[in-house]
């Protein structure tokens, strides 16, 4: 694999995973407090779209 695409999927994973281990507490307060979630599901389609757009904008120097 590319030291490039490497490079990409640590810029944009590492971040994800920290948010998951956080997602612990978000979900806990939306629990307490039901008005106020946490918006995962906003977050993991605004990863996606950015992944995507960066593969997109590198894919002359990935594939």
């Amino acid at each position: 694999m590319s030291p490039i695409i490497w490079g990409i999927s640590c810029f944009f994973i590492v971040p994800f995973f920290i948010y998951l281990f956080m997602r612990k507490s978000l979900i806990q307060r939306a629990i307490d407090n039901p008005a106020q979630t946490d918006k995962s599901m906003g977050f993991i389609i605004l990863f996606i779209l950015i992944s995507v757009l960066t593969v997109y904008s590198y894919k002359d120097y990935l594939f």
